[in-house]
């Protein structure tokens, strides 16, 4: 499983009121994965403002984001204004989710810093 898909399957456990993330027991759409991916890259930006965290430096690991499709469903989902509000009401959720937070914002830090 590539670690986009192990945010979402983590962000399943949280108790979720959005449409975004599918089940646990289900295996996440390419675009869900979009979607979270995102959402959580925009958390941890808002959570830690000083720390340079974006979505550009988890594009640019290899290791977290090798599947061609899921990339260019991440760039078309993260500028497409009709995807916005999914991913700000996911990104609400992970706001609140603390420790969740800390565990998978350092994804999303320059590659000098992981």
């Amino acid at each position: 499983m590539q670690p986009i898909a192990k945010i979402v399957c983590l962000a399943a456990l949280i108790p979720l009121s959005c449409t975004s993330v599918t089940p646990a027991a289900e295996e996440p759409s390419i675009h869900e994965l979009a979607v979270v991916g995102i959402a959580v890259g925009r958390a941890c930006a808002e959570l830690h403002p000083f720390k340079d965290y974006t979505l550009q430096n988890m594009l640019d690991d290899p290791t977290l984001v090798s599947n061609k499709e899921l990339r260019a469903e991440i760039l078309k989902v993260d500028k497409g204004p009709e995807f916005q509000l999914a991913i700000s009401d996911a990104q609400a959720i992970f706001i609140g989710e603390e420790q969740y937070m800390n565990t998978m914002c350092s994804n999303y830090a320059p590659m000098a810093r992981k």
